[in-house]
């Protein structure tokens, strides 16, 4: 879902940037849309706010969103920060997007196997979840780990394909670093959540897939970012 979810919000971006850089009735139709968006908005807050389960939904989800839309604005802050290691590797470009989104999708299968496990009853703390998640860990990592290599190899045959110039051997190394780098880390942050979230009587399916997506963008830049460090490009 992750996957599916970039490559909406991609295109949908693109859409409107295109259309807002219009003019004449294109600029019409974007401000009739929002309009729309703006008056549906409200009737259906004002249809259901009395209603207990959207004021939990609604308040979990305000929340989400601000913690996601500050990680995703340090995300780019870190990101802008190495611009001149990513111009003197540029099949960086090709490769930090799968290795970005990848961990998103690890970190939101981790999650949801403690949320289903916490669900059904046979797990109930963070302890317990350790003790019983090591098998799904190596299994998921196992997964990851030929994955991320695929990633290096993919890289190189676009960059052949797109005229790009790749280097084999450092973009299977920054593949593999960065999954050893950040599957841990994501694997930890996702059982926290689920546990902590859980044990407060919050809906960890609210919180679970939203703040690991978008955590796990940060914590493929910082990996990222040692790794270059790490690699010393000249």
């Amino acid at each position: 879902m992750s996957t599916t979810n970039d490559i909406i919000i991609t295109i949908t971006y693109l859409s409107l940037v295109s259309l807002l850089l219009m003019s004449g009735v294109h600029a019409v139709f974007m401000n009739l849309s929002v309009v729309m968006i703006a008056v549906s908005s409200a009737i259906l807050f004002l249809k259901h706010f009395r209603d207990g389960a959207f004021k939990k939904t609604l308040t979990e989800g305000l929340l989400i969103v601000f913690l996601s839309s500050v990680f995703g604005t340090l995300n780019g802050l870190l990101l802008a920060s190495f611009r001149q290691d990513i111009e003197k590797q540029p099949s960086l470009l090709i490769l930090y997007p799968a290795l970005m989104n990848t961990l998103g999708n690890i970190g939101s299968i981790i999650g949801s196997i403690e949320t289903t496990k916490m669900a059904l009853g046979h797990v109930t703390s963070f302890g317990n979840v350790l003790k019983d998640t090591i098998r799904d860990l190596v299994s998921v990592e196992a997964a990851a780990l030929l994955i991320h290599l695929l990633f290096g190899l993919a890289t190189l045959v676009v960059g052949r394909l797109t005229l790009i110039a790749v280097d084999p051997f450092f973009v299977i190394k920054v593949a593999l670093l960065s999954n050893a780098f950040s599957f841990l880390v994501i694997s930890v942050f996702a059982l926290i959540i689920a546990t902590q979230t859980f044990k407060r009587g919050l809906d960890p399916d609210t919180f679970v897939i939203p703040l690991t997506t978008s955590v796990s963008d940060t914590v493929s830049t910082l990996s990222l970012m040692a790794i270059l460090t790490l690699l010393s490009i000249p």
